[in-house]
């Protein structure tokens, strides 16, 4: 018995009919609002491979700025901390870093792709904002200076910059 041409046809209609039926109802669709009201929320992953693919050395040099600024102050906390008399000194740089990094994320907001929706983006930048008040409050505690608080507080605001821009090229790329 022999597999004929029309029979192997007639089965791949059945297949693509079988496979056209298990897809979700407008995963096709290049309209955000139908995904929407389809129920179809598009999932988001954490995957660090992507997100080291999502850095750009022009939209990130405010970042960069903020990182030296962030070591630097770092050199500063562990010279002060070991002299206890330069504290104030250290708790002045370390509130001027914190001013400077609110400056440089103010900064690298202009450079990013502004949404339709600014309360959103406004409610990221705030976050990112009181991430970084509350690591630089943290590190001024006498004691935890020597510690690279601000500096892991630093990677954490850059990798959510990283993860924002990588969910909303999947969201672009989902809409085209």
């Amino acid at each position: 018995m022999s597999y004929t041409n029309e029979q192997y046809n007639e089965d791949l209609k059945k297949s693509r009919a079988l496979a056209e039926d298990s897809r979700p109802i407008n995963s096709g669709s290049k309209n955000k609002k139908e995904l929407k009201k389809s129920g179809i929320a598009r999932k988001k992953t954490f995957n660090p491979f992507a997100l080291l693919g999502q850095m750009n050395l022009f939209k990130d040099q405010p970042y960069l700025c903020m990182m030296v600024a962030t070591i630097l102050k770092e050199i500063i906390d562990v010279v002060c901390q070991a002299l206890v008399i330069l504290y104030p000194f250290s708790f002045i740089v370390s509130i001027l870093n914190t001013i400077f990094g609110i400056m440089m994320m103010q900064l690298a907001k202009f450079s990013e792709v502004e949404e339709k929706v600014h309360g959103k983006l406004k409610a990221r930048l705030m976050l990112k904002i009181a991430l970084w008040v509350a690591g630089s409050l943290f590190d001024s505690f006498p004691g935890l200076g020597v510690l690279p608080i601000s500096i892991i507080v630093n990677l954490l605001v850059y990798l959510m910059v990283l993860y924002e821009r990588a969910n909303t090229e999947k969201t672009e790329k989902a809409g085209a």
